[in-house]
């Protein structure tokens, strides 16, 4: 039997329910129950809420008050005692332990009930819960102090109040922990944004008209969470995600005509199964970005006991299932989520921890597409601590100083449009022409990951680049091997879905043969959330 229950905005269906929607009644009558509850009063939809709340429905209590608060923003309507509903709903998030979410409408709800305090005292109590439930929330998210201060504020206005004394010794208790432990040795100080700051994230649900960039350089970044909740940007985000998705298909599409790919992937998943066989253990697989679900298949023909496959993009998550039915899987032996990577809860969307982490989630660019959190979230969240397997294991980029240059095409001189090559972003060589690429030097070890100890920040050194013959640099050509597991490697100089990057200079340098010259290379902390 499906399993269903609804949820706030972040929340969806578990993904066997949306992909079999055509075949499940069940899903027929649940979805005509939402849309018989959205045209209840505010008034019904409170009261249901409550009722569940009460019951200790936590979920089922969430979801309702989500319908609520939609029905309400999107019909622009009200309800006097909103900031009850949202103190409610951030008290069932600090139970279910989702402390950024219940710090979002703990904010929420103290807002509300201030505003509520212009007209009359009926909000006062909710008021003053408010601070407690936004004190525990950051207690949650270990940033004891701000709840220290948040605490403090609430006593303030009552005294006495025993909910916000016991949260302000368990903050102070916390901090003392900390030193005890030598964490919190840091002083913060105001410094004026640089250009050449790593960019950052804001809290995690900041609303965005508190967010002050007075120079408007982009040193700090919206989380999803933000994106998706705040009305100013709110539809502007879901539109990309829409076109996103659309897009993303096709983009799998070169993956899976990439021969090269595929069987490398195919032959590091058939060692790393065999492993565990023959340790006589239970392989359990954990795929982010699943894709069309092609290494999810191959780590269960290998004999794995259990893939939960992860992917973000809907269409994908859609195409996963049908390939896994298509290949007729026992449905026993999968599960597929529809979610980030990085919002991955075991229990709840990982059954089990797993032993063995395949990470389809990169691009041309190594790090770009969210690699580094994603495997820092499944190795301290996810996964069988010491006894796991992460494909890639480590990753190492090569960089090589080349010339680009064309002179005839089809019997015309064109060498004058060499000068129109730059570009400021890097551009994958599979747009040039190889027989147009003049490699000036060998190749260089630009930078090595290990991902069972992925880099935690951003970092800068020199190259010494030995010139191997006369020309004009123009362009510096990267790419990358990955070790997957054992003795399988994978090229994206080999690759034909992968490729490697040209990045253009902005001028041409004139180089001779045996002459050094001194590179200067950054490698950001990549922290991005898809």
């Amino acid at each position: 039997m499906v399993n269903s229950t609804w949820r706030p905005t972040r929340y969806v269906f578990d993904t066997r329910e949306r992909i079999d929607a055509n075949k499940s009644p069940l899903y027929h009558i649940l979805f005509m129950l939402q849309a018989k509850l959205m045209e209840l009063p505010l008034s019904s939809l409170n009261a249901k809420a409550t009722a569940l709340y009460k019951e200790n429905k936590l979920e089922d209590a969430i979801a309702t008050y989500t319908m609520m608060f939609e029905k309400a923003k999107k019909n622009n309507l009200t309800h006097p005692e909103m900031y009850i509903c949202h103190g409610n709903c951030s008290a069932a998030y600090l139970k279910l332990e989702k402390y950024e979410e219940a710090l979002w409408h703990a904010e929420r709800g103290m807002l509300l009930a201030q505003s509520s305090l212009r007209r009359n005292f009926k909000g006062s109590s909710s008021y003053i819960k408010a601070f407690q439930r936004k004190g525990s929330a950051l207690i949650g998210l270990g940033r004891y102090r701000e709840a220290v201060g948040v605490f403090e504020k609430g006593l303030s206005m009552d005294a006495f109040n025993p909910d916000l004394k016991l949260g302000l010794e368990r903050a102070n208790q916390a901090i003392l922990k900390d030193l005890a432990e030598g964490k919190s040795q840091e002083h913060r100080t105001i410094t004026y944004p640089q250009s050449s700051q790593k960019i950052s994230y804001h809290p995690y649900a900041a609303p965005l008209h508190r967010i002050k960039t007075d120079d408007l350089l982009p040193v700090k970044l919206l989380t999803p969470f933000q994106a998706e909740n705040d009305h100013h940007i709110k539809d502007t985000y879901n539109y990309m995600t829409v076109q996103s998705d659309i897009r993303m298909p096709k983009r799998i599409l070169k993956q899976l005509q990439d021969p090269y790919f595929n069987r490398q992937y195919r032959r590091a998943i058939e060692q790393a199964v065999d492993y565990f066989e023959s340790s006589d253990t239970d392989c359990r697989v954990l795929n982010l970005g699943a894709g069309a679900g092609v290494q999810a298949i191959h780590a269960l023909r290998a004999g794995a006991r259990h893939v939960t496959a992860v992917e973000r993009w809907l269409y994908l998550a859609l195409a996963c299932k049908e390939t896994m039915m298509e290949n007729e899987i026992d449905e026993d032996a999968y599960s597929i989520v529809y979610k980030r990577p990085t919002d991955l809860q075991i229990k709840t969307d990982v059954e089990i921890c797993c032993n063995l982490l395949i990470a389809n989630i990169f691009d041309k660019e190594i790090l770009s597409s969210g690699l580094i959190p994603a495997i820092q979230h499944s190795l301290s969240e996810l996964m069988i601590p010491e006894r796991h397997i992460i494909m890639p294991a480590s990753a190492t980029v090569f960089a090589q100083a080349v010339e680009l240059r064309v002179s005839h095409v089809a019997g015309v001189d064109m060498s004058a449009a060499n000068l129109y090559r730059w570009c400021p972003n890097q551009v994958p060589c599979g747009v040039v022409n190889r027989d147009c690429v003049k490699t000036l030097s060998d190749p260089i070890q630009a930078w090595y990951f290990d991902f069972g100890n992925p880099p935690t920040k951003s970092e800068t050194k020199t190259l010494d680049v030995t010139f191997t013959q006369d020309g004009r640099l123009n362009a510096i050509m990267f790419w990358y091997e990955i070790h997957l597991y054992g003795d399988v490697y994978l090229s994206s100089l080999e690759s034909e879905s992968l490729q490697p990057g040209i990045q253009y200079l902005a001028g041409e340098l004139s180089v001779a043969k045996d002459t050094i010259m001194h590179a200067k290379i950054l490698q950001k902390e990549c922290q991005k959330r898809s």
